[in-house]
């Protein structure tokens, strides 16, 4: 193994190290509103047991780390996902992004979580009417960037609607995320989600819910399996110029460590994307420290994926399209398992 790869090894576990001994914040109330705002967004994030926060390089940005938006390339790219976690419920979203000019980008993304129809009823037990609870949010998201950084944000217009029964809740949140290219050697990711984020009913007394906020950082390192470098010299100076070819085929590895203020832990969560050929990818990614049952330990193992990527190559396509499955941990079904699909359009 060459010094380049060692010393990324080296250089990942002290940071590490370094992000488990900081991660400390305070607790609030165990219970909270809009809480599906927590679960990660598309089959790719879900295989990798949401450790993401570094690598965010297509739309999900929008969801997880506004930063990301402003690497992206000067063409349009979409995802779109759908999960159904059981009992009814859905889980669907969509995001856009894309660079505009040298240094910034946009992206925006939209991200829906409903409950299976259920019977209403009044104070005295009296059956109402049919109903779906739906809740939302609608981000807007930009970044400015370098060859070296990013810093990017997030304005969240939330919505909630308990539907048949004329009852909903409005609000609004804000995200900051910042990402680093490291010597070109790792990638590190930092973001605080859901600043100032409250919703207020339209009830009588006019509730307001505070969402807690969720502060993730995390580091991401790429080895190529196929890079390539030539050197060639020219023929007026004779200088030798070297050529450098982005590998196609890699491992990336991610580590992330997550805080709520409803945690009583940190999650620190470790993730996997091999791409053994251009036409698939083999994902996974599980939590190395966490909450177990409301106590602190190690390897809880209770966040967890896995999944895949089909990648076909449609030659005359106005886009390259990838199609990931993912299944992932879900606590409340007897099954213990949710599925993801997804598609990615990635416009040449």
């Amino acid at each position: 193994m060459s010094r380049r790869p060692v010393l990324k090894f080296i250089l990942l576990i002290s940071i590490i190290i370094l992000m488990t001994n900081e991660s400390i914040s305070q607790q609030m109330n165990g219970y909270y509103s809009s809480s599906y705002l927590n679960r990660n967004t598309s089959s790719r994030v879900n295989a990798m047991a949401g450790a993401y926060t570094a690598v965010v390089n297509d739309p999900n940005s929008v969801f997880i780390n506004p930063a990301g938006i402003g690497f992206l390339l000067n063409k349009p790219m979409f995802v779109t996902s759908v999960s159904a976690p059981g009992i009814g419920r859905i889980h669907s979203n969509l995001a856009y992004g894309q660079g505009i000019g040298e240094h910034f980008g946009i992206g925006f993304g939209i991200n829906s979580f409903t409950s299976g129809q259920f019977q209403g009823r009044d104070i005295m037990g009296n059956p109402t009417s049919t109903m779906r609870d739906w809740q939302y949010s609608m981000n807007l998201s930009t970044a400015y960037s370098n060859e070296e950084y990013s810093f990017g944000g997030t304005l969240k217009y939330l919505g909630r609607d308990l539907q048949g029964s004329g009852t909903s809740a409005r609000g609004f949140a804000f995200d900051l995320g910042t990402k680093f290219n490291v010597a070109d050697l790792f990638s590190f990711g930092a973001a605080v989600q859901n600043i100032g984020a409250t919703i207020k009913w339209n009830t009588p007394n006019k509730t307001v819910d505070e969402l807690p906020v969720t502060v993730r950082s995390g580091i991401a390192v790429e080895f190529g399996l196929n890079d390539k470098s030539i050197e060639q010299r020219t023929s007026i100076t004779g200088e030798v110029d070297t050529l450098y070819i982005p590998a196609t085929k890699y491992l990336l590895v991610s580590f992330d460590a997550v805080f709520r203020e409803t945690d009583i832990a940190p999650s620190f969560l470790l993730g996997a994307e091999i791409v053994p050929t251009e036409l698939f990818a083999i994902r996974g990614g599980f939590n190395v420290y966490g909450e177990d049952n409301g106590t602190p330990k190690l390897f809880p193992v209770n966040i967890w994926g896995a999944g895949i990527s089909l990648r076909p190559k449609l030659e005359n396509a106005a886009f390259d399209l990838n199609i990931d499955y993912s299944v992932s941990n879900e606590y409340i079904l007897g099954s213990g398992v949710t599925h993801h699909i997804s598609l990615i359009l990635d416009f040449k």
